[in-house]
């Protein structure tokens, strides 16, 4: 199990919607070594996002203030490959990804539902240590590609549509092993881009980032 804070960020073309947020996240993940695996991850936002700003709700302008949350599942295949004092597990699976924009103060939510492949590349080196007490470092590299289907509702109207998904992530940290315990301490940043859509409320179509960082610090058993 994960735990991390940091942050998440918002930012759509055509608008004034570009900010970020403090967040909490956690993460679950089931390994069988070389074979099937399971990712489960979830985040949410305090309502600082766009404190300040306002948006037009079709009959008025309201305040901006919003929340972000999602949840990510990534159920995948992992093969593991050694290369001298590197060892480099390769995950390949299918990912679902569900984020939701919700201006409270509004009464506006948008919400993007996404699926597709997902690879994930994770070269980790062992920096010192032998038999069951060990230290690694581990790097993580992944992408992935979909489709999505968005939604957004508001006070007298609501829209769908259907667009691309384009996402990747980065991370790094250290992996502490000791007999069948490990801890982890560590940096993510998940980077999603959403291709144009054309919303009855926002008006022209453009392009929607979504991005969440974090610090996590994760504790782990080996059976």
């Amino acid at each position: 199990f994960d735990y991390g804070v940091g942050d998440v960020m918002v930012r759509a073309d055509g608008t004034l919607l570009n900010d970020r947020a403090d967040a909490a996240f956690a993460r679950m993940r089931i390994d069988a070594g070389t074979g099937a695996a399971l990712h489960a991850e979830w985040w949410g936002s305090d309502s600082e996002l766009f404190a300040g700003m306002s948006i037009d709700v079709g009959v008025e302008s309201k305040k901006a203030n919003a929340e972000l949350g999602g949840a990510d599942v990534f159920p995948h295949l992992r093969f593991d490959n050694t290369i001298g004092d590197w060892s480099i597990p390769v995950r390949f699976g299918l990912f679902a990804d569900w984020h939701q924009l919700d201006h409270q103060q509004a009464r506006v939510e948008r919400e993007w539902l996404s699926f597709g492949p997902r690879l994930v590349i994770e070269p980790t080196w062992k920096l010192l240590g032998g038999g069951d007490t060990n230290l690694h470092l581990f790097t993580r590299v992944g992408v992935d590609a979909g489709a999505t289907w968005f939604s957004e509702e508001f006070g007298n109207g609501d829209d769908r549509d259907s667009l691309p998904r384009w996402g990747g992530e980065i991370g790094a940290g250290f992996r502490g092993e000791f007999g069948s315990w490990h801890m982890e301490l560590g940096y993510r940043l998940n980077h999603t881009m959403y291709g144009e859509s054309q919303g009855d409320l926002f008006g022209s179509p453009g392009r929607t980032e979504l991005q969440r960082q974090q610090l996590f610090f994760g504790l782990g058993i080996n059976y």
